[in-house]
């Protein structure tokens, strides 16, 4: 019989002790790791089932004031052409237009409207007035002989764009005749011409006033906040004509370089809002160039839930929604600003504040947004985030930009006003999207 060597016997026994030891820890370790990874997963499975019912909530609560925006601009309560009405700063219906013809109708471009100026401009005696002064003024240099001419224009006139149109001939005509007192006395006159007053071009007599007062020399304090005042208020109307907003920013401009110092930090404000004018009236102008190719990404008439949906355009971006006239049943465009739209949604307000939840277009996106479905085709939400602070509200909120009063004030605003926020993308991006 083989003897077993006595030196062996001690490294059998600490192989058999460490494999006693060690192989359920192993074992243990094995089962631990699977069950922290297993955790894991689950956590992001349901981390994110979490972010789909934040977006689902989200995507709902969206369409929903997207559509009653829709029902206010049908209703009539965002007609360019209501007496007295300036653009609310919070709103977010950008543009309404007619498509006619295959084209889009820009609400500027009222013909009729033109039409009814230059009919009432061309009445006689006052049109055969206005003629013989412009000619002594711009034919003969005589702006002495011309100003008699346009006064007694003035005397004759019976509608008040003629006593408008007489007033400014007269302002310019004085002025070039070295009679300044006297020009201004009539600028001043038609400085108080109402905003919805307008000539052919659809910029109104006021403004027009605006840059013959701003052009004189020794601006007077009063005269200069009349002025911007009425630029401002000019370049605020909705739907402005594009040479109207340009001209109450040159006005602007003219009294940053020339108006009294008081008047400077005000004179800037206006010019940076009439700067986000500008940028709407570009955009209008890029969306009818394009509209021909964008109108084919809108599902056909006859397609359940075309009402409900929105496509994406340029800069912001705007919400377009093809829908018909209550009263004439014309095919209207109507336009959403994107940011202000969603601006302050309850179910969004919570993630917002956390730091989430950022609307953006799908192209710039990335693959961890989470798109808003097919009533909102390249629109994706970005770091969105779940859970909930309140059982019976799940997704409430508050947002972190805003008190809790300031909040309250301006949804109730909303619901008030709607029963039931650069150069525009080329026609290529929008078909990306």
């Amino acid at each position: 019989m083989e003897s077993i060597d006595p030196q062996r016997r001690p490294h059998r026994r600490l192989a058999l002790f460490l494999f006693v030891f060690f192989v359920p820890f192993l074992v243990l370790a094995a089962l631990a790791i699977r069950t922290l990874n297993q955790d894991r997963e689950l956590a992001t499975r349901r981390q994110d089932d979490e972010r789909r019912g934040v977006t689902a909530a989200i995507r709902q609560e969206f369409l929903a004031r997207l559509e009653n925006l829709k029902l206010h601009a049908l209703s009539g309560a965002a007609d360019p052409r209501r007496e007295g009405r300036t653009r609310d700063p919070e709103e977010a219906i950008v543009l309404v237009a007619r498509h006619e013809g295959g084209r889009l109708v820009l609400p500027w471009e009222d013909q009729a409207a033109a039409a009814d100026v230059r009919r009432i401009l061309g009445a006689q005696p006052f049109a055969g007035l206005i003629a013989s002064g412009e000619t002594q003024e711009l034919v003969h240099g005589r702006p002495a002989a011309a100003a008699s001419f346009y006064h007694r224009a003035l005397t004759s006139a019976r509608h008040p764009l003629q006593e408008a149109s007489a007033e400014l001939l007269i302002a310019r005509a004085l002025g070039k005749a070295g009679r300044a007192a006297e020009a201004l006395g009539y600028s001043r006159r038609s400085l108080r011409r109402p905003l919805s007053l307008v000539d052919e071009q659809g910029v109104s007599f006021s403004l027009n006033a605006c840059r013959r007062v701003v052009d004189l020399e020794g601006l007077a304090l009063e005269d200069a906040r009349t002025v911007l005042e009425t630029a401002r208020q000019a370049g605020a109307s909705p739907w402005v004509p594009p040479a109207a907003v340009h001209m109450a920013a040159a006005v602007v401009t003219m009294l940053q370089s020339k108006g009294p110092p008081d008047l400077q930090s005000l004179a800037s404000a206006a010019q940076l809002a009439l700067a986000g004018q500008i940028a709407r009236t570009e955009q209008a102008l890029s969306l009818q160039q394009t509209f021909t190719a964008l109108a084919r990404q809108f599902p056909s008439p006859s397609t359940p839930g075309r009402d409900r949906f929105w496509l994406p355009f340029g800069q912001g971006p705007w919400l377009l929604s093809l829908t018909t006239d209550i009263n004439t049943h014309q095919p209207l465009l109507i336009a959403v600003d994107a940011a202000k739209a969603f601006d302050g949604l309850e179910s969004a307000t919570r993630c917002v504040a956390a730091g989430g939840c950022r609307l953006a277009l799908a192209a710039d996106a990335g693959p961890d947004g989470y798109p808003l479905g097919p009533a909102l085709p390249g629109l994706t939400l970005l770091d969105v985030t779940g859970g909930a602070p309140d059982e019976s509200r799940p997704w409430l909120e508050t947002n972190s930009e805003r008190s809790s009063d300031t909040r309250s004030s301006r949804r109730t605003s909303r619901q008030s006003k709607y029963a039931p926020n650069a150069e525009s993308a080329s026609t290529s991006d929008n078909a990306a999207m």
